[in-house]
């Protein structure tokens, strides 16, 4: 490879179209919580509004769901606004009712990704 091509390569003007159109208002912010011990019959809507007692702006709720029968696998993952909302709800929702269920809230994991 020449200078010119190696120079090329690490242009910023270089950057690929699909990495600069990227809509970064669908990537979750860095606030995830897991949810656990949730029902089987849970649903993203009503987990949501019991999310939203914490933290009004909570968003991305994604509840883990079965293939075959699409029932709720036990547990959840959501994003919330701000540090403080996260361990508000970690501290008053964990251990709280939630359809028949007591539920925990906890830090996500890393591995985390919206699908």
């Amino acid at each position: 490879m020449s200078d010119d091509e190696i120079s090329a390569c690490s242009s910023s003007t270089n950057t690929p179209p699909e990495i600069e159109d990227v809509d970064h208002s669908l990537i979750p912010p860095p606030f995830r919580a897991y949810i656990g011990g949730l029902a089987s019959s849970t649903g993203t809507e009503k987990l949501t509004k019991f999310l939203q007692e914490c933290d009004p702006n909570v968003s991305h709720v994604h509840v883990a769901k079965t293939g075959n029968t699409g029932h709720c696998k036990g547990f959840a993952h959501a994003s919330f606004s701000t540090e403080q909302m996260r361990q508000k709800a970690i501290a008053s929702l964990t251990g709280r009712t939630f359809n028949g269920r007591k539920v925990r809230v906890e830090e996500a994991g890393d591995h985390f990704m919206v699908r």
